[in-house]
């Protein structure tokens, strides 16, 4: 039948299979699976296994602090350290910035906030300067720390709070 179909008019599978790829690639987005490279896309049919993170992004869907580890004792508690870093956080459009921020308002005053691109955010709390970071920009900035956690942590990508 396909032989009949494809002799009578060959365009016709020449505009289904993209047709195809777009609908599943368009039903997948629906469901949350991003795609970015319809070649992955078609070979994922051959997976056998697939591996989940621990940490609740994606068994959970969103992103959660799971742990503090202060360098510094700038800031009485962790829920202190925890109050500033919220209330940067509010500001900013950044997925992972809703996992940060607390669900009660921080009565903090936030000035000067700045996004940066690829790096983080920064602004004045209470008059204190603050950024958020990635690892890489620590390692760019050549700041280190000698804490084995810290180390252990930024060696996984983990984000970083710095003040200066």
């Amino acid at each position: 039948m396909v032989t009949v179909m494809d002799v009578s008019c060959p365009h016709a599978l020449g505009l289904a299979v993209p047709l195809v790829v777009a609908i599943s690639t368009s039903i997948a987005a629906k469901r949350g699976l991003l795609i970015r490279d319809g070649g992955a896309f078609e070979s994922s049919r051959n997976i056998q296994a697939i591996v989940f993170d621990k940490t609740g992004t994606l068994t959970e869907g969103q992103f959660r602090i799971l742990k503090v580890i202060r360098v510094s004792n700038d800031f009485t508690s962790d829920e202190e350290l925890l109050d500033y870093v919220s209330a940067l956080e509010s500001q900013s459009e950044h997925p992972i910035a809703r996992g940060i921020v607390s669900p009660k308002p921080s009565p903090r005053k936030v000035e000067a906030f700045r996004a940066l691109p690829g790096v983080g955010a920064e602004a004045t709390i209470d008059g204190l300067a603050m950024k958020i970071v990635g690892s890489g920009y620590l390692r760019e900035q050549n700041l280190q720390y000698t804490n084995g956690d810290v180390t252990a942590q930024l060696d996984q990508g983990i984000l970083s709070f710095t003040s200066s």
